[in-house]
């Protein structure tokens, strides 16, 4: 059985916990204003996320169809169906900056160009060409190079695993 997390909360508009209110590690939220608070290890209340005005969460996730640097925090959505193009990752990252970057039609027709610039990507190289479709690649900059992680959904798997088994298979009867 599953355990439950509760936090601390309020609803009170604009209400932020107390330095005594919150012991290290633990969370509260102000679930009328959407945000999400912390005890910092000098035992400050910081804030962790915050909702924009509108009930948004405050994330922009931005089209892209032509050649574009990204900036440190961006999400985008590149579509391809133009024509591939390239998108390079900032030139002077600090470590922990991050690019989220969305298939917005399929990179399998068009593959997307990754520059990472005066870095490098996963420590070799400087571009790689994204032609899988109906992916989302997420890359962190760990100091030295971009770290790149791609989720996989189980429809994706699905399909791969397919494809696989009726390559073994064709395999197979060609073998006799």
């Amino acid at each position: 059985m599953a355990t439950k997390i509760l936090l601390k909360k309020s609803n009170v508009n604009s209400a932020q916990p107390q330095t005594s209110d919150l012991d290290y590690g633990e969370l509260a939220i102000n679930y009328e204003d959407g945000v999400l608070y912390y005890k910092t290890n000098s035992g400050v209340i910081d804030v962790i996320a915050r909702k924009t005005a509108g009930g948004t969460s405050g994330i922009t996730i931005n089209p892209i169809t032509a050649n574009y640097t990204a900036s440190g925090g961006d999400f985008l959505l590149a579509n391809t169906s133009g024509g591939s193009f390239t998108i390079t990752l900032p030139p002077a990252p600090v470590t922990g900056s991050f690019i989220t970057i969305f298939d917005g039609d399929s990179w399998t027709d068009n593959p997307l160009i990754i520059d990472s610039g005066i870095n490098s990507i996963e420590g070799d190289g400087s571009t790689i060409n994204v032609g899988i479709g109906n992916v989302r690649i997420d890359f962190v900059y760990n100091g030295s190079t971009w770290k790149t992680h791609i989720p996989i959904d189980s429809q994706y798997l699905e399909t791969r695993l397919t494809q696989f088994e009726d390559d073994v298979i064709t395999y197979a009867i060609a073998l006799g």
